[in-house]
């Protein structure tokens, strides 16, 4: 037992105290600082804030530590100092906490509240007469109705005018081509009303939301653009149905302005009036052209500018050749059996001669079910 107690005392002599006592020292405490370059950018920043400016930049720098595994204490005190950089364009892409956005959209908006100071949405812009441009993008056409005697279609229907009241060209500090606004704005801007002569029941679409915008451009003109679905009137020749062509028109003027104060005119001309969309197709017909012209509509109040497409729809024959046709021909070419059997077997001949004429019956009733 003495031997096993002056070991002990002879190995803890030999143990490095020094080693213990740094163990024990405090971790080193975290230290922040800004940099003069980082006070120096942030003032400036704020001056040009409040300057109306679009660009700022921002330096911060930190000290950069490496975290225990442990505690979460720094293990180097000594690290090396990383810069970072933040800057905010008038594009609003970049920028600390979206500052760039908000600095846009404060000269965003005072510019539509100059613009919109003293605007009077009840006058058409000024000049002798405002012209508008139209073009329509076909999305869809859905049921022709021969009964009806009308049809429906899905469209991107866009018009184009020009208003001096809106342009921002004198404004320097707005470098952007266009604004492009929503819908809040158009109740507080001059529209023109445009109507669809010849339509029945037409609605907009505002699922989620109000399908429409406007874009404002530099020198005042602008683009109106929203989807609608028309449906409006056909007179249809049906002499030779089911193996017809039809022409349905689509007639577009101003409710209230004559042609002196309004003209309608299509953007892309008279051949390229509608653009059809790649994926367009119809159930029951080919659409072979749609092709647009400029009238004037003549009334005892005036005359009005007015646009006019005109849609060639042809019928799919197919479907009645394998529904109507074909079935009349196999039923009258089972009539004929009849004069190969005997003259004795007098039963089947009327028990044939009784299934096809019910079998026509049934099938001048489905014609007439499915025709106009």
């Amino acid at each position: 037992m003495l031997l096993t107690f002056t070991l002990t005392l002879f190995l803890l002599t030999l143990l490095p105290w020094e080693s213990c006592s740094q163990d024990s020292k405090p971790p080193p405490t975290r230290r922040m600082t800004r940099t003069p370059r980082a006070s120096a950018a942030a003032s400036s920043s704020s001056q040009g804030l409040h300057a109306g400016t679009t660009n700022a930049k921002f330096v911060t720098s930190f000290n950069h530590f490496s975290f225990g595994a442990d505690m979460g204490h720094p293990t180097d005190a000594n690290a090396s100092v990383e810069t970072v950089t933040f800057s905010s364009h008038s594009d609003g892409t970049d920028g600390p906490e979206g500052y760039g956005n908000r600095v846009t959209q404060q000269n965003v908006t005072q510019l539509i509240d100059r613009l919109l100071d003293g605007y009077d949405i009840k006058v058409r812009p000024p000049g002798p007469t405002t012209e508008v441009m139209v073009d329509i993008l076909l999305r869809s056409m859905g049921t022709v109705s021969e009964s009806q005697f009308e049809y429906s279609m899905d469209c991107y229907f866009r018009q184009s005018w020009q208003d001096s009241r809106l342009s921002y060209g004198e404004f320097s500090n707005i470098s952007t081509a266009l604004l492009p606004l929503g819908v809040a704005v158009l109740a507080k801007i001059w529209k023109p009303d445009t109507t669809v002569y010849n339509g029945k029941n037409s609605y907009f679409h505002d699922i989620t939301s109000p399908n429409k915008f406007v874009r404002i451009y530099r020198d005042g003109r602008l683009v109106y653009s929203q989807r609608l679905t028309l449906r409006a009137r056909c007179p249809m020749q049906l002499q030779k149905y089911p193996m017809d062509t039809q022409r349905c028109p689509l007639n577009l003027g101003s409710f209230a302005y004559t042609q002196k104060d309004v003209l309608y005119r299509w953007k892309n001309g008279n051949d390229k009036a509608v653009v059809l969309a790649e994926d367009l197709k119809l159930s029951q017909f080919y659409l072979l052209a749609a092709v647009g012209s400029n009238s004037t509509l003549r009334s005892s109040v005036g005359d009005y500018s007015m646009l006019s497409v005109e849609f060639t729809l042809q019928r799919h024959s197919g479907y009645f050749f394998i529904q109507i046709y074909a079935p009349c021909c196999l039923t009258v070419v089972l009539s004929w059996v009849g004069f190969w059997l005997n003259r004795e077997a007098s039963g089947d001949r009327i028990t044939l001669g009784v299934t096809c004429v019910l079998t026509m019956t049934f099938l001048g009733m489905l014609v007439g079910m499915g025709s106009p």
